[in-house]
């Protein structure tokens, strides 16, 4: 197996913890969230990328400081999507005021530290060593061979 197929294979996996961790986690609304994520691989890389309110459940949010408010229209589908009966614009503000700290009571902060273990990194330089020893024992197959 090549190094791209490892990683991405690697990362495959890594969509499916990081799926079902937010899944069960409570805090899917839309469901889009999981249509967002792309995994790009390249010969020797591989980046997963979604959707930019990840970085927010991870990291929380600070009250609005100057002219960037929190959209009404946002979480107004936010409401929808879960369907909750709240007033959208006094949540609005209120994330404007107090922010919105993280790990609270819903959200413990951890998606990407529970997707990307120091366990899942081991196993992937496992498999990758594992490819690079079996790539030189062949080069060295083939050399002698000759």
């Amino acid at each position: 197996m090549v190094i791209s197929e490892i990683l991405n294979k690697w990362m495959e996996e890594r969509k499916v913890v990081l799926l079902d961790k937010y899944e069960s986690s409570g805090r899917m609304a839309s469901g889009k969230f999981g249509s967002s994520i792309a995994i790009t691989t390249t010969e020797n890389n591989s980046k997963m990328t979604g959707s930019k309110h990840v970085w927010y459940m991870v990291n929380g949010r600070n009250p609005t400081s100057s002219g960037k408010r929190m959209p009404v229209s946002v979480i107004q589908q936010w409401i929808d999507d879960k369907g909750l009966d709240l007033n959208a614009w006094a949540v609005a503000r209120h994330i404007d005021k107090f922010g919105i700290k993280v790990p609270n009571a819903n959200n413990d902060g951890r998606l990407l530290k529970d997707t990307f273990t120091p366990d899942s990194i081991k196993q992937l330089g496992k498999e990758l060593s594992r490819n690079f020893i079996m790539d030189i024992k062949s080069n060295i197959q083939k050399a002698w061979q000759q």
